[in-house]
């Protein structure tokens, strides 16, 4: 698998995970979840399903001894426990709900609940990218180097800006917690301070003019939200740092020089 299709289905994980997560919310007292999205999520982290009681559930392996179960419903918990367990808490019938030993179990499932919503998702995916192979080497970084220079010199911005999102995927770089005019792509450094997030360096490209630049500014949480920001470095009379293909190549020796070639997981 290229570098190119690792960070392709790294990307896809992160974002169903995040849109699951963005899901989950208080609705009328209770959750919504997205469970579309997370039957993605656990159908790529290879879980089978099953329904018992009108409870759908999903595991590696239903048959382990202790198998770990995840409830697709507004909970979205998951349990250490087999289903037969999971569905007297769950959905216990009238039998069930008249002995003490049943009542303790649906009052109570801390015994065998590991994680419930949003830590659940992150347990999914985390548990995803794990079994992924998500090193990369030195000639993979060279080959978007190259492609990164072409697209700049041919003025692809869209083919430029997808390989400036991979090189900021493997240096932890992220797009600014603003809204930002559509001629405009910025990556950066998120830096979480006592007091504040700063943002920077930042890497900006427009796509009407065809220019990259580096800026070694950071920014505080104000002016990073702010999108004139980021047009005024450009356009301004701010002198960049680095332009161009030097910018590209600043991000080649970057992600050379990291001391672990693997895409990070959290």
């Amino acid at each position: 698998m290229s570098l190119k299709e690792i960070i392709h289905r790294k990307k896809t994980v992160d974002r169903l995970a995040e849109l699951v997560i963005a899901s989950i919310g208080s609705v009328s007292g209770g959750y919504k979840v997205d469970k579309t999205d997370m039957r993605a999520l656990l159908e790529t982290a290879g879980y089978e399903s099953r329904i018992r009681r009108g409870i759908e559930m999903h595991s590696h392996d239903f048959s382990a001894e202790t198998p770990r179960i995840v409830v697709l419903d507004n909970e979205l918990k998951l349990y250490e426990t087999d289903t037969e367990d999971i569905a007297v808490r769950k959905n216990p019938t009238l039998g069930e709900m008249v002995r003490l030993k049943s009542i303790r179990k649906i009052l109570n499932d801390q015994d065998v609940v590991v994680a419930s919503r949003a830590d659940t998702v992150r347990a999914i995916r985390k548990e995803i990218l794990q079994s992924m192979d998500l090193s990369f080497t030195e000639a993979d970084i060279g080959e978007l180097y190259r492609e990164a220079c072409d697209a700049l010199d041919h003025g692809r911005g869209e083919d430029l800006v997808a390989i400036l999102a991979m090189f900021a995927e493997i240096l932890a770089l992220s797009p600014p917690d603003s809204h930002l005019p559509g001629d405009l792509a910025v990556f950066g450094q998120k830096n979480e301070s006592e007091k504040d997030l700063r943002f920077g360096p930042l890497y900006i490209y427009s796509y009407s003019g065809n220019l990259l630049h580096r800026y070694n500014r950071v920014l505080p949480a104000a002016a990073s939200k702010n999108p004139g920001t980021y047009r005024d470095l450009l356009f301004g009379e701010t002198e960049p740092d680095m332009e161009g293909v030097g910018v590209i190549d600043d991000l080649r020796q970057k992600a050379i020089a990291l001391p672990e070639k693997i895409l990070r997981i959290d």
